[in-house]
C-alpha cells in the first residue's frame, strides 16, 4: 500500500499548525477548554492529544467508543482538526499507558529484561502477543475514525506509539525472545539498504565491520548491533500496526515520533537506554527505520533543541520528502528560536506540519497569552 506523501483533508494537502496538549489532558474532556483556547490563541488549525490505551480499553475487549467520539464532537464545535496520539506499548520509552490487564499479566505480555535479569517497565518488542494486543486496540480506534469521521475528517493523523524504545539501562532486550533475535543474522533488507545507500551511517558502519552479509547483529554492526536489533524490532512493530490501520482507513496519515539523541556530532546525550530510549528512530538509528518501514507515512522528530545549529541539524536530518518521508514536527517548544526555525522548516524543507507541546501552558490564568498581554501593555 502506497504511503501518504502529506497530511490531507478531503483529498487536498493540509498544512497542520497547532499545539499538542499535555499528556493527560484528554482524560477529562470537560477540562480541555484551555487546550482549545490556546490553539485558537496562536492561530492554529490543529490540536494533537492522546488516546491512552488504558482509557480506551480499560477491560480487555471493551472499548470506550464515546471517549473518542466526544473528543471529535468537541473539536468540530471548536472548528479545530485533531491528531490523535496512540499511547500504548510505548510512551517515552515505557509502558506507562498500557491497561492494567496488560501490566498484570507478565507471562502473556512479556517484558524486556536487562542483562542481569532485571525486568524492565517495557513490553518486549519481540513478542507477538504484545504486538497483537496493541494492534487489536489500535484497529478498533481506527475503525471508529473510519465509521464516525471519514466524511468530515476532523481527525487528520494518528501517531503510532510515543517515543518508542527501551528506557531502562539497556540497549537491547535480554529476554529469551530478545536473545534469539540478537543471535539471528541481520535481515537482508538492511544489507540491501547499506549497499544502495553507501554514504549513510549504517552503510559506513557495515563496511567498517567487514561488510559481512550472513552474520548476526554484533558481527555485522559492532557496537551498534545491540541498539539496531532493538530498532529493527520496534520499527517493524510500529509499521505492522500502521499497516493494519491503513487496511481500515487508507487515507489517514500515520507517523512515529522521536526522542532525539545527541546528533551526529555527539553531546552529553551519548548512550541509548539511558539518555534516549534505545531503538527509537534517532539520527543514528534512522537508517534502520528507512530500510524496513513501508506503512508509516513519516518519522517525526520532537525538536526542543535550544542550540541553533543542533535544531537545524534535526530539521535537515528528518526532511526526506523525495524518499517518501516528509518533515513533520509533532512536538517543539514555545521559544523565539523555534519560531524562526518554523519558517526554515516550511520554506526550505517543505515541512507538512509543526506543533508546540504543552499548548495550554502558553495561557495565563485569565486565558490570555503572555505575548498578547505584552501587546496590551504597549
Amino acid at each position: 500500500m502506497k504511503k501518504n506523501a502529506y497530511i490531507k483533508v478531503h483529498g487536498k494537502p493540509f498544512l497542520t499548525l497547532g499545539g499538542q496538549t499535555h499528556n493527560s489532558s484528554s482524560y477529562v474532556l470537560s477540562e480541555m477548554g484551555p487546550s482549545f483556547a490556546a490553539v485558537h490563541a496562536i492561530g492554529g488549525n490543529t490540536m494533537s492529544t492522546p488516546i491512552p490505551w488504558d482509557a480506551f480499553e480499560p477491560e480487555e475487549g471493551k472499548f470506550d467508543r464515546k471517549f473518542v467520539t466526544d473528543l471529535i464532537d468537541e473539536a468540530r464545535k471548536q472548528r479545530i482538526h485533531l491528531v490523535f496520539l496512540w499511547f500504548a506499548s510505548w510512551k517515552n520509552g515505557t509502558m506507562e499507558y498500557c491497561p492494567a490487564w496488560v501490566k498484570r499479566d507478565k507471562a502473556r505480555f512479556p517484558r524486556a529484561i536487562q542483562k542481569d535479569g532485571t525486568v524492565m517497565h517495557q513490553l518486549s518488542a519481540h513478542s507477538r502477543a504484545n504486538l497483537e494486543a496493541d494492534c487489536r486496540a489500535f484497529c478498533e480506534l481506527v475503525r471508529i475514525l473510519w465509521e464516525y469521521d471519514r466524511n468530515e475528517q476532523t481527525v487528520i493523523a494518528v501517531q503510532v506509539e510515543n517515543e518508542a524504545g527501551i528506557l531502562g539501562g539497556s540497549r537491547r532486550d535480554f529476554s529469551a525472545l530478545g536473545e534469539a533475535a540478537f543471535r539471528e543474522n541481520v535481515p537482508q533488507e538492511l544489507i540491501d539498504y547499506c549497499e544502495a545507500h553507501e554514504d549513510c551511517f549504517m552503510a559506513k558502519t557495515f563496511r567498517r565491520c567487514g561488510a559481512k552479509k550472513n552474520a548476526p547483529w554484533q558481527e555485522t554492526f559492532g557496537y551498534w548491533g545491540a541498539e539496531w536489533v532493538t530498532a529493527y524490532a520496534i520499527a517493524r512493530y510500529m509499521d505492522q500496526i500502521a499497516k493494519a490501520g491503513k487496511q481500515i482507513y487508507p487515507e489517514l496519515f500515520f507517523y512515529a515520533n522521536v526522542w532525539l539523541d545527541g546528533g551526529m556530532r555527539g553531546s552529553n546525550l551519548n548512550q541509548g537506554g539511558l539518555d534516549w530510549p534505545a531503538g527509537c528512530p534517532t539520527i543514528h538509528n534512522l537508517d534502520v527505520y528507512y530500510a524496513c518501514v513501508k506503512y508509516l507515512d513519516t518519522i517525526a522528530p520532537d525538536n526542543y533543541n535550544g542550540a541553533p545549529l543542533r535544531h537545524r541539524e534535526v530539521t535537515d536530518s528528518y526532511a526526506h520528502p523525495e524518499s517518501g518521508f516528509p518533515l513533520f514536527v509533532p512536538e517543539s517548544g514555545a521559544t523565539p528560536l523555534n519560531a524562526g526555525q518554523i519558517i526554515y522548516a516550511f520554506g526550505e524543507k517543505q515541512a507538512i506540519g509543526y506543533h508546540i507541546f504543552g499548548i495550554e501552558s502558553i495561557l495565563e490564568e485569565d486565558g490570555v497569552t503572555a505575548n498578547a498581554r505584552a501587546m496590551m501593555i504597549r
